[in-house]
């Protein structure tokens, strides 16, 4: 949050801030209600642990940790002169923030064992589906549009459709119809040799610990930095986004070449087009190992980064 606030420009901050009003939402962790005494867990953070429960009055809710907090809590709220007249008990405790004060909420003991759905799914599978919002936003100005974005432009590529979540939802079904026999199978072997290729991406870049990405190449070219910088991060190995991008772009790119024209194309260079036909032969020869053709698209992959004058992008 705070490198968002002094980093981005100030229009930005602005509509941030305002949103974050507008929403009810809190800018300061301070501000921020703990939820009710006695209550479940809260998901997504630190499990509940043991803790200390004032009981010097039926409405002080304080918990803590530690006994010399709870004993100072004792002698400065509720007046106590002597270790005796500190009341409280053991409980569960959880936190949401970690450098706020009192931030400690007791868990009700009867319902930590119990069963609780999960709350990431839950909010996945039924909250975020009720925003009648649109699925991709267009960027307001030529400067938050991402330099692959501007080359590609993908974002201006039939925006009515992207934009529309019936339209968007239908495209998804008809995506879902791709069968393992279709072209002999091979796009579901280019997935598979795909996703190997990130998941052994470091030992395949040069021993280098983190994965190959774009952001990376239309930053540096192939004089790509062996030490980590500022500029990018390692992909997860939990995020499936970029391995599904990289096997939709790589499926457009093998469909277009197999006779399949689509609105925008990629003309590639002599070097990318043999690449791209080796690929296509290991796929399509049943007796290939996965190895030999995640090592083939491995080179198809750095044909496409390599500085070759040649190549085009035409929209």
């Amino acid at each position: 949050m705070n490198v968002f606030l002094h980093q981005a420009p100030s229009s930005d901050v602005e509509a941030f801030l305002n949103f974050c009003s507008e929403s009810n939402l809190y800018e300061k962790a301070e501000d921020v209600k703990l939820p009710a005494s006695g209550g479940p867990p809260v998901q997504l953070i630190a499990e509940p642990s043991e803790g200390l429960a004032c009981t010097a009055s039926a409405e002080c809710t304080y918990c803590v940790k530690n006994v010399e907090v709870m004993q100072r809590h004792g002698r400065t709220k509720h007046g106590a002169s002597g270790l005796r007249e500190i009341r409280y008990r053991p409980c569960l405790v959880q936190r949401i923030f970690t450098a706020v004060g009192n931030s400690y909420f007791e868990i009700g003991a009867n319902v930590v064992s119990c069963v609780r759905p999960d709350l990431k799914a839950t909010l996945k599978a039924s909250f975020l589906p009720t925003f009648d919002v649109p699925l991709v936003v267009p960027a307001d100005t030529e400067r938050e549009r991402t330099p692959l974005v501007r080359c590609m432009g993908w974002d201006r590529f039939a925006p009515e459709i992207r934009m529309d979540r019936a339209q968007r939802r239908a495209a998804d079904e008809i995506k879902k119809k791709h069968t393992p026999d279709e072209h002999g199978g091979l796009l579901i072997r280019l997935a598979v040799a795909i996703e190997d290729h990130m998941t052994k991406a470091s030992t395949i870049l040069d021993g280098h610990p983190h994965r190959l990405t774009l952001s990376k190449i239309l930053l540096h070219g192939d004089a790509i930095p062996r030490d980590q910088d500022t500029h990018w991060r390692p992909v997860s190995n939990d995020n499936t986004e970029y391995p599904n991008f990289m096997i939709q772009l790589i499926r457009n790119i093998v469909r277009i070449h197999l006779g399949f024209p689509l609105n925008f194309s990629f003309s590639l260079s002599t070097l990318q087009t043999e690449c791209l036909q080796g690929l296509l032969a290991i796929l399509q020869d049943d007796g290939s190992t996965p190895r030999k053709r995640m090592v083939a698209y491995h080179e198809l992959a750095w044909s496409l980064v390599d500085s070759d004058p040649t190549f085009e992008l035409s929209g």
